[in-house]
């Protein structure tokens, strides 16, 4: 490795690559691209294929391709509304931020404590469903508990 000092900042240069680095390069610059036009172009290819035809997978690939395309509108939401929250939350004083995360915590518990309340009351009409709702529901209950004690 050459390192050239000029300025306040220095360049170095390599002049050879590992095995680690060149298959990473590969990889990246030729394999994931291919693979991905390859995915594009045989995705189109199927779906026009499919719309040509009248039946069920016709109907079947709009309803899907309906919900990915509503996916990522409501991911993208998320990530405006996301970054608009931080620019926000950034500008508060730390006993406003405090507040809020006390505030947050609460209405959880309020929503959990209401769910499962709602889970014990159709306990009677379908107790499988509710053993699974209850299971994911206690699953996201620890989930965040151990989330907050490792703050």
């Amino acid at each position: 490795m050459i390192i050239l000092k000029g300025g306040s900042h220095m360049v170095s240069i390599k002049k050879t690559m590992d095995r680690k680095e060149f298959l990473f390069l590969l990889w990246r610059r030729l394999f994931r691209p291919m693979i991905i036009l390859f995915a594009f172009y045989y995705s189109t290819k199927f779906l026009i294929a499919v719309l040509r035809e009248d039946g069920s997978e016709r109907f079947l690939t709009i309803v899907i391709l309906s919900l990915m395309i509503f996916l990522a509108l409501l991911y993208l939401i998320g990530l405006i509304i996301r970054k608009m929250s931080d620019r926000i939350y950034a500008g508060l004083s730390d006993t406003t931020k405090f507040n809020l995360r006390r505030i947050g915590r609460i209405s959880y518990f309020i929503v959990v404590v209401i769910t499962a309340v709602i889970l014990y009351k159709t306990w009677a009409n379908n107790p499988i469903l509710v053993a699974i709702y209850g299971a994911m529901l206690l699953f996201d209950v620890m989930n965040n508990l151990l989330r907050w004690l490792k703050k």
